[in-house]
C-alpha cells in the first residue's frame, strides 16, 4: 500500500542530504514523499523532484548573518543567545508550516531539531519516527556527542539535555496545539517513538541498553545522477596530476576567510601536495596565489 510520507529536518546540508537518500529509497518503492525543511533548502529538493515546504528559516542566511559572525568566536552559548533573541519569537510560523507540512500523512518521519513535528503527528494521526545522524538515545556506553571525553556514570544522565528541546517553544507550542483542539504537550522530547539512526555499525557498535523500537540503519548517501559530468576546469585539474586532497568546512562559516584560506594553502604547499579547496558557506574565500 503507498503511503503518503512526510521527512522534516532542519539545519545545513548534511541535514538534508540523507533526508533526500531516505526520500529516494521510499519513492521506489511506490510511497508518495514530500520533504519539508529550511528555506535555503528548496531549490535543491526540488531540482530531485520532491514537493518541498518551507519550514519559514533560512538557515544560510542566518549563519552568514554579520551578528551570528561575530558572535562564532563567543562559542555555542553566544549563538543560543542570537537564536533565543531572534528566532524564538517567530517560532509560532514554523508550527505552523509544520502543520502545513503534515496534513494528509500517514507517516512522519523527523529530525529532532523539528520541534513540533510529533505534535503534528498527532493531530494527523500519522505514525511517528525520529530520524537523526548522531546517536542521541541515551546509554551508558558513551556521552552525548557534544562531549569529549568518557564521563562515566553522568553518560546517560547527560543525554536528557537533549529531551529538553521543547521546554524554549513550550508557551508558543501550547498556544498552536489549542488551535488544533489538542490539550497542553509534554515539555520533555518523547523516547517512545521508533528512532533510526543513520550510522553505521560498522564505526559505532549499536549499544546494548537502547530501547528495541531504536534501531541503526545505515549511513543514508544521497548521491548525484550518474549522468552529472565535472566542469572541464575541474576535470583537467584532476588529470593533471597526483590525486588531491579535498579541504572543505561545508557550512561552516568564518569570521576572516581570507586569513584562513591563507593557512591552508600555506599548509598545502609544506605538504607538497596537490589539493581542491571547497569554499562552501564561507569558511574560505578565493585565495590568489602566483
Amino acid at each position: 500500500m503507498a503511503l503518503t510520507i512526510a521527512l522534516m529536518t532542519l539545519g545545513t546540508r548534511g541535514d538534508v542530504a540523507p533526508m533526500l537518500a531516505l526520500g529516494q529509497a521510499l519513492t521506489a518503492r511506490g510511497h508518495r514523499v514530500r520533504l519539508a525543511g529550511p528555506d535555503d533548502a528548496g531549490q535543491w529538493v526540488r531540482s530531485h523532484g520532491f514537493e518541498f515546504h518551507s519550514l519559514g528559516f533560512d538557515i544560510e542566511a542566518f549563519l552568514q548573518s554579520p551578528a551570528v559572525k561575530e558572535k562564532l568566536s563567543g562559542g555555542p552559548l553566544a549563538l543560543a543567545r542570537i537564536w533565543w533573541r531572534d528566532v524564538l519569537p517567530t517560532a509560532h510560523r514554523m508550527f505552523r508550516a509544520i502543520g502545513q507540512a503534515a496534513e494528509g500523512c500517514d507517516v512522519i518521519v523527523s529530525h529532532p531539531k523539528v520541534v513540533g513535528s510529533q505534535d503534528a503527528a498527532q493531530v494527523n494521526r500519522a505514525l511517528y519516527l525520529r530520524a537523526h545522524f548522531l546517536p542521541l538515545t541515551p546509554t551508558h556506553h558513551f556521552p552525548p556527542p557534544v562531549f569529549t571525553q568518557e564521563l562515566g556514570y553522568l553518560n546517560r544522565p547527560l543525554y536528557q539535555l537533549f529531551r529538553l528541546s521543547r521546554l524554549p517553544y513550550l508557551k508558543q507550542l501550547n498556544a498552536w496545539r489549542r488551535e488544533l483542539g489538542l490539550p497542553p504537550g509534554p515539555w520533555l522530547d518523547s523516547l517512545t517513538h521508533p528512532s533510526l539512526c543513520a550510522i553505521s555499525q560498522a564505526v559505532l557498535p549499536r549499544p546494548s541498553d537502547w530501547p528495541d523500537q531504536h534501531f541503526m540503519t545505515g549511513y543514508w548517501f544521497f548521491d548525484d545522477p550518474a549522468e552529472w559530468q565535472p566542469d572541464p576546469a575541474l576535470a583537467d585539474f584532476l588529470g593533471a596530476g597526483d590525486p588531491p586532497i579535498y579541504i572543505g568546512f561545508g557550512s561552516m562559516t568564518s569570521q576572516n576567510p581570507q586569513q584562513l584560506s591563507q593557512l591552508v594553502v600555506e599548509a598545502v604547499r609544506l605538504a607538497g601536495c596537490r589539493a581542491l579547496l571547497g569554499l562552501g558557506w564561507g569558511a574560505l574565500d578565493h585565495y590568489s596565489d602566483e
